[in-house]
């Protein structure tokens, strides 16, 4: 016999989990391969559902890595025209290369914030439903 650490019934040893509350002589709940079957194209049917979530924030996070693109190639075309005239300084050319290089990484960072942020939501709200599903199972 053993005791369940979950429930603290008594079960039988010939059993691998606790018949009251299905956690296992760990204590961890176990899962039965149908419901894990269920939770995976549940959280497939999910994922596909998800990407019309939050249109806007997705469309800002693009808008921001388009942006951040732009800043680049004007910084190197900046540096490029810099770089032929004859009258301009070497600090003239790094400042034009600093300031895209902050630029760049600062737009294509706010666009991946953006994306994490979703990716935060979508993924806690997938594992509060799964936890509610394995708890009624």
């Amino acid at each position: 016999m053993w005791k369940c650490k979950k429930c603290g019934e008594t079960v039988e040893d010939q059993f691998d989990s606790c018949w009251k509350c299905s956690a296992d002589k760990a204590g961890a709940p176990t899962v039965s391969p149908e419901v894990i079957e269920e939770i995976k194209t549940e959280a497939r049917e999910y994922h596909e559902s998800a990407r019309a979530r939050y249109p806007a924030l997705r469309v800002m996070a693009g808008v921001y890595k388009i942006l951040a693109w732009l800043v680049a190639i004007g910084a190197i075309i900046s540096i490029i025209m810099l770089a032929t005239s004859r009258e301009t300084s070497g600090v003239l050319i790094l400042v034009a290369f600093l300031g895209g290089a902050v630029g760049f990484v600062t737009l294509f960072a706010a666009s991946e914030s953006i994306m994490v942020f979703i990716d935060i939501e979508e993924n806690t709200r997938q594992t509060a439903e799964n936890s509610k599903r394995v708890n009624r199972k």
